[in-house]
């Protein structure tokens, strides 16, 4: 008799383990469309995010730029500056 019980026990407990599984499941496909929905507007977010930074980093990448044309002129500008007042020196 013990056997049969031992057999009707892991039955009831194979039961009670695929009713919760069914159970779970259920839980889960009704939870799934707003978890859905959040990633969506999550990652739909994170690639605006991505696009605002990558204009701003085209936009800073033209701004060096500019500054680096001003920069060079400034260096010529400087450098004929000092030839000339190397020059202006040795004539006194």
């Amino acid at each position: 008799m013990s056997t049969l019980k031992l057999l009707q026990e892991k039955q009831d407990q194979a039961a009670i383990k695929l009713a919760s599984f069914q159970y779970s499941q259920q839980d889960n496909q009704s939870t799934d469309i707003p978890v859905t929905q959040y990633f969506q507007i999550h990652f739909q977010h994170i690639h605006e995010t991505i696009r605002d930074s990558q204009d701003e980093v085209k936009h800073l990448h033209q701004h060096v730029a500019d500054l680096n044309i001003k920069l060079d002129k400034l260096s010529v500008l400087i450098t004929c500056l000092t030839a000339q007042q190397n020059g202006n020196q040795s004539k006194h």
